[in-house]
């Protein structure tokens, strides 16, 4: 396959066609919220089994479900020839992406064979899907959480996650948003509880960009960009303000270099596209009206570190710092990724 890749004209293929024929759209119908529950699992590096009798539909899921993650799929762009792909990976690297999840303690198994089982106990995570339904049963240590697809049951076993994967309002309106968009109606005779039961698109839908499997993606690449953005964001002004203030002239800095920013990251040839744009907005208020009761801050930073985060679970936050994949974004993002929060330039007005 690799071969027949590389011997093809790859000099035009678009970024978006690595994820031809996945069932994104059919994954959103199906899963609904469960979706940012099971992602935030995965990126988590806990452990979670899927179950479908038939091997297409259960590693169709979870490929589909890795890419909503931004550029977990793609191939590099070297060696598929492609500026176009090039221009998305380099643009993902500025933001530290694709997290880097699965290495030798944590496995991505779309389709497990029942005769690795042993191997899975020298695992700190996984992902796998299986044909077995036996296999949660022999696992001496059991999954956090149980997919099985066939009978449409999703299953926390780990209680402990609970309020890490607890999801706001933010992430409920946006699968709800994007359910509208998608403008899915049930068959009559089928309610959406099997993943079989689900109609594929019609041409009118196909047509239509909202709702469809690039859409999707791209909805999901705002929300982790902007995400990690706001982390980066919270964690230098808990270096900074030290735990007075803000120096006046330090985010006046960090717009000084956005020019430059930009220059480096566009390639000559090519236009930056309008989802990567680089601006900053002048007039953000952070909202202060809807925060949940009791919450006492003893800082000016710790209050401006919920404001920016309080949209993902704070708790989901916290546990992500201990993984090995949040190490190494640390280390691997652009370091001034900060300026480009929307709610930076709030910050500087207030200083």
């Amino acid at each position: 396959m690799y071969c027949n890749i590389k011997a093809a004209s790859t000099s035009n293929i678009e970024y978006s066609s690595l994820y031809n024929n996945l069932p994104i759209r059919q994954l959103i119908v199906f899963l609904k919220d469960q979706v940012f529950t099971l992602l935030k699992l995965i990126i988590l590096e806990r452990k979670v089994v899927i179950y479908s009798h038939r091997p297409s539909i259960v590693s169709g899921l979870i490929i589909a479900l890795c890419s909503l993650l931004p550029g977990f799929l793609a191939f590099s762009g070297k060696q598929l020839s492609s500026k176009k792909i090039e221009w998305h990976l380099k643009t993902n690297e500025m933001y530290g992406l694709p997290l880097h999840i699965y290495n030798n303690k944590v496995h991505f198994l779309p389709l497990f064979s029942l005769s690795e089982i042993n191997t899975l106990k020298e695992l700190n995570g996984y992902t796998i899907g299986t044909t077995n339904s036996a296999l949660i049963q022999l696992l001496e240590v059991k999954p956090d959480v149980y997919l099985n697809i066939d009978e449409a049951k999703f299953t926390i076993l780990n209680k402990g996650l609970r309020a890490a994967l607890k999801l706001t309002d933010y992430e409920k309106e946006f699968i709800k948003n994007l359910m509208m968009d998608i403008h899915y109606e049930p068959n009559e005779e089928h309610k959406i509880d099997n993943w079989q039961c689900i109609k594929p698109p019609t041409e009118e839908d196909n047509l239509r960009f909202a709702g469809c499997n690039h859409y999707i993606r791209q909805q999901f690449t705002d929300y982790f960009r902007e995400l990690i953005v706001n982390l980066s964001l919270a964690e230098f002004v808990c270096r900074t303000l030290q735990p007075k203030e803000l120096k006046e002239n330090t985010l006046k800095e960090i717009y000084d270099d956005l020019n430059i920013v930009e220059e480096n990251l566009t390639p000559s040839e090519y236009k930056e596209p309008p989802e990567c744009k680089i601006e900053v907005k002048e007039e953000i208020k952070m909202e202060h009206k809807k925060l949940e009761k009791p919450k006492t801050f003893n800082t000016k930073a710790e209050f401006i570190t919920y404001q920016l985060l309080k949209n993902y679970n704070i708790q989901f936050i916290k546990e992500w710092e201990f993984t090995i994949n949040y190490r190494i974004w640390e280390l691997s993002h652009f370091p001034r990724l900060f300026c480009f929060s929307e709610y930076s330039s709030n910050l500087y007005n207030q200083t």
